[in-house]
């Protein structure tokens, strides 16, 4: 080798490059999101998807999606974060209708970029291609998710019986009691609730009990009271609340008073409320809901109000209500619940009729129904209300032994299940109804 004057040189300097062409694959696909049911809307759900090397995500032109076997319709969860790192993460919220027994990816192409791009430093594009669903590193084989779709629950009073259904057709229908005080018995069960792993409680009337037991088998029955007006008893029990900490409430009903308990053993018995139209006083108190902050709510069904304490000393005790059928009135309150917005829904049972407030101020007092009546927008002495996540409104009609279900104030898409009998998808007496 010579320079450009012919000098010879005995030095040779050889450069050498790596040259990356390797494309990064997906390595595993796993839930963030924890093992185990998921049986509302609203949820978000999150998943990584891990892969062989270190990615940069471009969304310029979209956001790639990993498509989930959601049931009759599959759902897309987009991605969120990651880029920079070996796991990227894809998140999707859950919406009525949803539902996987085991929830995994569709294909083995379910990842796509959709517009953007996945690669790494050296500008490979990411291989998207998935293990097959269920297999070895799949969202399915390494986690359990599963969806479920809300059951709606109906406390068939006369009947002495809880039913379950799936939906407003009645199909899944599954009905559990009768008359009696033993096991899988009620006399006259009045209101209810399900609590987030399904476990059921209920308000058995004449027997002056508590009942909760874990599924529609009735499984775990446990009772808990006697006839009375002392620590562990009740006369007539009603309305019953249960709290995230399992804190149980109920409305007394002619004990007139409100109890709290820590648990179906009657750990922490504490007793709130005498007769009487006083702050801490109840006439007949039905309806119990207690919201995020502890605080509870209590309909009373002589008094035409409802009421509002922070706790069981009546700290900021507030009621709303006379006895009526204008703005601010009621006669014979029952249910009441509150939806994701924290406004206020009461079932106003004597004026057939629905109830909604903002705050216990009465703002943008709203009502919805007349009566009595069987037709569109009508109720018969309405007493049990459920909201879904969806923000659709459930109520249990007493005289006309059916429920409805309509999306808003306004009855958009009103629709009835049920006729008067003993039967499957009728009821004698639909007092309460829960969607969970």
């Amino acid at each position: 080798m010579t320079d450009s004057s012919s000098n010879v040189s005995n030095t040779l300097t050889v450069t050498s490059f790596t040259i990356d062409s390797t494309a990064p694959t997906v390595s595993s696909v796993a839930a963030v999101s924890s093992n185990g049911s998921y049986i509302t809307s609203g949820i978000t759900i999150s998943i990584n998807v891990v892969f062989s090397e270190t990615l940069t995500v471009s969304t310029i032109g979209g956001t790639p999606t990993l498509t989930l076997n959601m049931g009759a319709t599959n759902k897309n969860a987009s991605y969120v974060s990651g880029s920079g790192s070996t796991t990227l993460v894809f998140s999707y919220t859950l919406q009525q209708g949803d539902t996987s027994s085991d929830l995994d990816y569709t294909t083995t192409s379910a990842l796509a970029t959709n517009g953007g791009t996945i690669s790494d430093s050296a500008g490979n594009s990411a291989t998207l291609t998935l293990a097959s669903p269920g297999a070895t590193g799949s969202l399915g084989s390494n986690s359990a998710l599963v969806i479920a779709l809300p059951y709606i629950y109906i406390v068939d009073t006369s009947n002495h019986r809880l039913v379950r259904i799936d939906d407003m057709s009645g199909t899944g229908w599954t009905s559990l009691g009768s008359f009696g005080s033993g096991t899988h018995q009620f006399n006259q069960p009045t209101m209810m609730f399900v609590d987030t792993s399904r476990n059921i409680y209920i308000g058995d009337k004449l027997n002056h009990r508590l009942v909760k037991m874990n599924d529609m088998a009735g499984t775990g029955w446990t009772t808990f009271g006697s006839s009375g007006s002392g620590t562990n008893q009740f006369n007539q029990p009603w309305g019953i609340f249960v709290r995230s900490n399992g804190q149980i409430f109920v409305g007394d009903l002619n004990n007139n008073r409100i109890v709290r308990m820590d648990d179906i053993s009657g750990t922490n018995w504490t007793s709130y409320g005498t007769l009487g139209t006083g702050t801490g006083q109840f006439d007949l108190p039905i309806g119990v809901h207690i919201n995020a902050s502890g605080y509870f709510y209590v309909t009373q069904y002589n008094t035409g109000r409802i009421s509002f304490s922070q706790d069981f000393s009546s700290t900021g005790w507030t009621t709303l209500g006379t006895a009526g059928a204008g703005t601010n009135q009621f006669t014979q309150t029952y249910g009441i619940t509150q939806d994701s917005s924290g406004r206020i829904y009461i079932v106003d049972s004597g004026n057939h009729r629905i109830v909604r407030i903002d705050d216990m101020s009465g703002t943008n007092w709203t009502t919805y129904g007349t009566g009595p009546g069987t037709g569109t927008g009508q109720f018969n002495h309405p007493n049990g209300i459920s909201i879904d996540t969806a923000g659709r409104i459930y109520v249990s009609e007493y005289d006309n032994h059916r429920i409805v279900r309509f999306d808003d104030m306004s009855g958009t898409n009103w629709i009835t299940y049920g006729s008067s009998g003993s039967g499957t998808g009728q009821f004698t007496n639909a007092q309460d109804i829960f969607v969970r």
